[in-house]
């Protein structure tokens, strides 16, 4: 079930803003894994669509980004 779905996220645009803002940054998905100490796995799920993404995790995310949730969430 994509969660994401219900709430009015589009999981492929976060997929695409999510290594968007990766790849600008010039990180791997290895790196980012280790600064926001969210799994590879979990990363790869994010960036493909295929996984609905947890508040705490985006903040994680969005920190070792060095971007907003909302930004992270295409919502700002």
């Amino acid at each position: 079930m994509n969660r994401g779905a219900d709430v009015g996220y589009d999981m492929q645009a976060i997929a695409r803003r999510m290594k968007g803002l990766r790849t600008e940054r010039g990180l791997d998905q290895a790196t980012l894994s280790r600064i926001s100490g969210v799994s590879l796995n979990l990363i790869q799920q994010y960036e493909t669509g295929q996984s609905a993404m947890r508040l705490d995790t985006a903040a994680s995310l969005a920190e070792a980004l060095g971007c907003s949730i909302d930004a992270l969430l295409c919502r700002g």
